[in-house]
């Protein structure tokens, strides 16, 4: 499937960040760029967690988004994440 521990220094394509950027502009759909972190889940994070988050420089935080990179990177494929934020805390 690829290298056990794939590079992860760029896990998201810049072409296609650019790209998903211009096509939200020309849209004039809101699209912002940020750090995602990911917890194992499944249950909402404390609040010190996530003071704890934002402290070391997570804009959102999931469960799921950074093992589908992960693998997505391991065996090659170029990647864009999109996440759609449904819990502002």
């Amino acid at each position: 499937m690829g290298p056990r521990f794939p590079d992860m220094i760029e896990p998201y394509s810049n072409k296609l960040s650019k790209l998903a950027n211009e096509i939200c502009a020309s849209l004039s759909y809101p699209l912002r760029n940020g750090v995602y972190s990911a917890m194992p889940g499944s249950c909402l994070e404390s609040r010190a967690e996530y003071k704890m988050l934002r402290l070391i420089g997570a804009d959102a935080i999931g469960m799921s988004t950074v093992p589908e990179t992960i693998v997505a990177k391991q065996v090659g494929f170029e990647t864009k994440g999109l996440s759609i934020l449904t819990d502002e805390c």
